[in-house]
């Protein structure tokens, strides 16, 4: 349990109390607040330097990581110099992610180059390959286009334009950045077969364009001293394992990754002389003149007998100064500070603009934009994914959780358009379980095979099982329920709502007579999907997803000119059991405030993407397109906002 820092005090004063090998007694401060605490600890230290006291006697133990940050702040502005040496997992630092993203493409692109472009156009945004966004962009178009025949990939598309002549005089040719990074990939795709993986993250840490980096960073021996530590890991793998192949290497660090294995490093930061900054937990020699212990609202059980351990160890401290901060007001109380880039301050949310493409690009490509309920959602999200997904189309990011998803809807899909096909009853559907079962599961693994690129292959093995199981469960638990009188994943378009342009596919349309109920499929925890099941509210202005896409649907088939039709609800069937092992399927019932509402968001969401505000991400720390554009220094600017106003 919790121990309350009065209780704390108390302790302290009755230790030292009774204790005769503190003469005279350390100092105890107690503060009302951290940032009063922060305050008084830097007026401490400058006490002490005006005393002639070196900063290399003077010590600092934190418990919160957050506070260290604001101290470090806090002596930034006094200029008082500082020492802290911190444990680092290397794997988490952007650097080495994208030195793994690399090594990842060269190794899913071996064996599946159609299923990889999403590693690709990351790839290509690093910045140590220094490739103009422009460039990038018009890439991602051009293997977009349908009429592109020759190259079925993004890789193959970068390879044609790094070996295209130039057209004439005039023509500039092909960016020489892009030209170089296609070298280096076939380069590395030539050696893949042959050399182990630490032949290939030599070549990509020695290639030109990562020597120029490490030259012009200011954090160089930083970075080279992560790049040694992977490198080093790489080595120990290879020597406890001489056959290692480059997927056996992937697949270790995603289960480092996944099961939280750190590959430590330990940074310097600031001065070696300066005061030092040590974790409460660190095996660390107290030898200092004077030691400031910093509190924290609240302490553990496992930490007041640290502190117990702690005080006794500080008998041979000249001056030992105790801060204790009483218990904060809930709004006072410190948020955990959020992970940065390089020279992007934390603990606010930074969204990120990159510079705007040329007018007649955009022009063309907004021209296009039929708005569905996916891009108004991830509009919503953030307007630069929505610029990245939907505009200029790029490779879709896609995981072991979507394409289980797709396996399962595409499993359903194909077994209700056999049954409606066939118009069976009910009780007909149940008795030939066998049949249906059969050709279910068997759609379901093709699905599966055809993605298993995108699983790890001890996830493969469990997901297979699993969807079998679910899939099989839910035949059961609803065939005699089914209706048959239904339209299986319809495209609806041509719909104008407010003279913007809308498109859908809803998963099924059951009918009573003209009567619509949509019904749309979903996998994943019941408990975790209620909340986008919302409407909107004065905390959640936009709404729940789930309930934008019942009432979008609604809006899609009641203007829908061809059918005379009109929806009534919608149905979130979840094919997955809850925690409590029964299935559940959500009702949405509309009102008019409902479609006024989401016609509001579709009109005010079509006039920003006309205006072309989408160069602007949301600035969340776990958006994909906004870490992509900080982590390698693509952005024109940064905007502080102090709320998260994206949809859910």
């Amino acid at each position: 349990m919790p121990v309350a820092n009065d209780t704390v005090f108390s302790f302290c004063q009755e230790y030292f109390a009774g204790n005769a090998a503190f003469h005279p007694p350390p100092v105890l401060l107690r503060y009302g607040s951290s940032s009063e605490e922060i305050t008084g600890i830097t007026g401490q230290v400058e006490s002490l330097f005006r005393k002639n006291i070196a900063p290399s006697g003077v010590a600092v133990i934190y418990a919160e990581s957050e506070a260290r940050i604001k101290l470090e702040q806090s002596f930034h502005e006094r200029n008082i110099l500082f020492c802290n040496v911190e444990t680092i997992d290397a794997l988490q630092h952007p650097f080495i992610q994208k030195i793994i993203k690399l090594l990842s493409y060269i190794n899913q692109a071996t064996s599946s180059p159609g299923n990889s472009d999403h590693l690709l156009f990351d790839i290509l945004h690093f910045d140590f390959y220094k490739i103009p966004v422009v460039e990038i962009a018009k890439l991602a178009i051009e293997t977009g286009k349908k009429t592109n025949r020759t190259a079925t990939n993004m890789y193959e598309r970068l390879i044609q334009k790094a070996n295209a002549p130039a057209r004439d005089l005039f023509d500039p040719g092909t960016d020489p950045q892009l030209k170089d990074l296609a070298a280096l990939l076939q380069q590395l795709f030539a050696v893949a077969a042959t050399s182990n993986p630490f032949v290939l993250f030599e070549m990509i840490t020695q290639d030109l364009s990562m020597i120029n980096y490490f030259a012009e960073n200011p954090e160089a021996n930083w970075i080279r001293q992560l790049a040694d530590a992977l490198g080093n890991f790489i080595k120990e793998c290879i020597i406890a394992a001489p056959s290692m192949q480059l997927h056996d290497l992937i697949e270790r660090l995603y289960r480092m990754q996944k099961e939280q294995l750190p590959l430590t490093v330990s940074k310097l930061s600031a001065h070696l002389q300066g005061v030092q900054l040590i974790h409460f937990l660190a095996d660390k020699e107290m030898d200092f003149g004077y030691i400031f212990l910093m509190g924290s609202p609240m302490l553990t059980d496992e930490r007041k007998d640290w502190l117990k351990t702690f005080l006794k160890c500080l008998t041979n401290v000249h001056q030992p100064i105790v801060c204790i901060s009483c218990v904060q007001p809930a709004d006072e109380i410190a948020q955990p500070a959020i992970a940065a880039p390089p020279g992007i301050p934390a603990n606010k949310i930074w969204s990120p603009e990159i510079a705007p493409l040329e007018e007649s690009i955009m022009a063309a490509l907004v021209s296009k934009i039929v708005l569905s309920v996916s891009a108004l959602n991830t509009y919503l999200n953030c307007p630069l994914g929505f610029f990245y997904k939907n505009l200029l189309r790029v490779p879709k990011h896609t995981n072991e959780a979507m394409e289980f998803g797709s396996a399962i809807h595409y499993a359903l899909e194909k077994l209700f358009r056999r049954l409606t096909s066939e118009n069976l009853a009910g009780a007909t559907v149940k008795r030939e379980r066998q049949l249906f079962t059969t050709t279910m599961l068997e759609d379901f693994n093709n699905y599966m095979q055809n993605s298993r690129a995108f699983f790890n292959p001890d996830a493969f093995s469990r997901k297979l099982q699993y969807g079998q199981e679910v899939l099989l469960n839910y035949y059961d638990r609803y065939c005699d329920e089914w209706n048959t009188v239904v339209s299986i994943e319809r495209n609806i378009s041509g719909v104008l709502i407010n003279g913007v342009p809308i498109k859908g596919k809803p998963d099924k349309l059951e009918f009573n007579g003209r009567e619509v109920t949509i019904i749309d499929y979903k996998t994943g925890s019941i408990e975790k999907a209620l909340v986008r099941l919302r409407p909107p509210s004065a905390t959640d202005p936009h709404g729940g997803s789930y309930w934008r896409q019942a009432v979008f649907y609604k809006l899609l088939v009641d203007n829908y000119t061809q059918k005379d039709w009109h929806v009534t609800g919608a149905e979130f069937d979840f094919i997955e059991p809850g925690q409590d092992g029964s299935y559940h399927r959500e009702k949405v019932h509309f009102t008019p405030a409902d479609t006024e509402t989401l016609k509001q968001q579709i009109t005010g969401t079509w006039a920003k993407i006309s205006a072309r505000n989408f160069y602007t991400g949301c600035g969340q720390t776990d958006c994909h397109w906004c870490n992509l554009v900080k982590n390698n220094g693509r952005a024109i600017a940064l905007h502080s906002r102090e709320t998260n106003n994206r949809a859910d």
